[in-house]
């Protein structure tokens, strides 16, 4: 800086992010679960929150909200006032006992509300006080789809930094999928080397072979036995056994 003359140089600091799980039903790890009664441990925080400092922004977790307006607005608009953007996971389907996109309707202002991707249709846009804010499925597999395809982007270029090269890799489907959901689609996938022994590279019979993984978008094991996805397109009926894939590896 001094060598150039200059006695200021612009910086940018790391987005603060705010993290709010929402759900009657949430129970933090370390806490006694009651499994009679329905309650599951909220994950999506802590997966969240790494993303968010994997991407180069500053996570700050906040008491996760039941499933009471009142409760959800106060939690969400002391995030607002302290984060540059909001993530919500949870209660973003438009069901009586979804309530968030309500809030974010009525108390802020509702951009966006619903995508079509699979995993991760119900996702909302909006604002809420000076800050931006998103609101992701409940779901861990869902949350994590529209996180890493929508929200990490985002907070990568308010950090300043580039974006990360993806590492893909071709691959043979191992069996036929079949879909006609009319959604792009993030499908799970995991990885088969052949191991011909081909040298030349260029031998279809090389191509590793690629088998779903996809457990549903409650199934964490979907991500943990998976090796990358492959984006199918909304028009695509089916993947034929042996149909070349790209696979955008983790």
């Amino acid at each position: 800086q001094s060598t150039l003359g200059e006695e200021e140089v612009p910086v940018r600091g790391k987005p603060t992010v705010g993290i709010v799980s929402t759900g009657d039903e949430l129970v933090r790890p370390g806490e006694e679960l009651d499994s009679d009664a329905g309650e599951i441990y909220d994950v999506n925080s802590t997966t969240i929150a790494a993303g968010v400092e994997e991407a180069g922004g500053e996570a700050v977790l906040y008491p996760h909200a039941g499933d009471d307006y009142d409760e959800m607005e106060r939690i969400l608009r002391e995030a607002a006032e302290d984060c540059d953007l909001v993530l919500s996971s949870g209660s973003t389907s438009a069901s009586a006992v979804d309530v968030i996109y309500r809030v974010i309707e009525e108390r802020g202002e509702l951009l966006l509300h619903g995508v079509a991707v699979k995993p991760g249709k119900p996702m909302l846009i909006g604002r809420l006080e000076d800050s931006a804010y998103v609101g992701l499925p409940g779901y861990p597999v869902s949350a994590l789809t529209i996180f890493r395809t929508f929200v990490a982007p985002a907070i990568r270029e308010a950090a300043g930094l580039p974006d990360p090269r993806t590492a893909t890799v071709e691959g043979r489907m191992a069996v036929q999928e079949r879909y006609a959901e009319g959604r792009l689609r993030y499908m799970p996938v995991g990885l088969l080397e052949t191991g011909s022994g081909s040298q030349s590279g260029n031998d279809p019979d090389d191509a590793p072979l690629v088998y779903p993984v996809d457990k549903g978008s409650g199934a964490t094991t979907s991500l943990v036995e998976a090796d990358g996805v492959v984006a199918v397109h909304p028009d695509t009926e089916y993947l034929a056994e042996g149909e070349r894939v790209e696979v955008q590896l983790f």
